[in-house]
C-alpha cells in the first residue's frame, strides 16, 4: 500500500527524464540531507522559475513523509514563496519570520520615480527590508540607481533594515537592526 502511494505521488510530480528524481523531491531531500533551510532556497528559486507549483511540493513532503527530519523541512517549506527573488532573500525572510516579524515579500511603493519594490516589508510597520549581494553594485550606475531608489522611498516615509551575506547567521543583529528599523519608524509623522 505505502508503494502504490509512492508510486501515485511520483506521477503527479514533473520529472525531466526518466533517470532524475522530480524537481519537488529533490528539493525536499535537500533538506533531509543537509539542513532544512537549502530546501527553502532551492524551494523559493524553483518556484519563482516555475519549475515546480506548490502542490507538487506538497506531494513531494507528503510522498518522503515517513523520512527522518521530515518535520522541520516540511515546516520550513510552508515559507516557500514565488516572489523572493535570491537565496539572500530566502534566509533573511525566514530569519525574520523566525523572530515573530511578518513579511509582506516584493512590496510595492509608489515614488516619485515611480513604483519601486522592496524585498519585504514588516507589516503593520514603515520598515522595508533589503538584502543586498555585492552583485546589486558591481557598476557606478547601479550604485548611482540604488541611492536614488533609497532617496525615493525615503522621502516618502520608509525606513530600512539592510543586510548582507556576512549578516544571515548573526540572528541578534539581525533581531537589532529590524528592531531598531521598527522604533525609528514609529516617529515618522507623515
Amino acid at each position: 500500500m505505502k508503494i502504490h502511494h509512492a508510486l501515485t505521488g511520483l506521477s503527479l510530480l514533473r520529472s525531466t527524464s526518466d533517470d532524475r528524481v522530480p524537481t519537488a523531491v529533490g528539493i525536499v531531500q535537500s533538506g533531509l540531507e543537509g539542513v532544512p533551510l537549502s530546501a527553502l532556497v532551492a524551494a523559493d528559486a524553483a518556484l519563482r522559475r516555475g519549475l515546480i507549483t506548490r502542490a507538487e511540493l506538497t506531494t513531494a513532503v507528503e510522498l518522503l513523509g515517513g523520512c527522518r527530519g521530515i518535520g522541520p523541512v516540511r515546516a520550513i517549506l510552508e515559507e516557500a514563496d514565488h516572489r523572493i527573488e535570491s537565496p539572500g532573500e530566502s534566509i533573511i525572510g525566514h530569519r525574520l519570520r523566525a523572530l515573530g516579524y511578518a513579511l509582506e515579500p516584493q512590496f510595492a511603493v509608489e515614488t516619485g520615480l515611480g513604483v519601486r519594490f522592496a524585498d519585504f516589508r514588516i507589516k503593520g510597520t514603515r520598515v522595508l527590508v533589503e538584502f543586498d549581494g555585492a552583485e546589486k553594485y558591481s557598476t557606478k550606475g547601479a550604485a548611482f540607481a540604488e541611492k536614488r531608489r533609497e532617496d525615493g522611498l525615503r522621502r516618502k516615509g520608509w525606513f530600512f533594515a539592510r543586510y548582507v551575506w556576512a549578516d544571515l547567521d548573526d540572528v541578534p543583529l539581525i533581531r537589532a537592526r529590524a528592531h531598531q528599523a521598527v522604533v525609528d519608524s514609529q516617529r515618522w509623522t507623515g
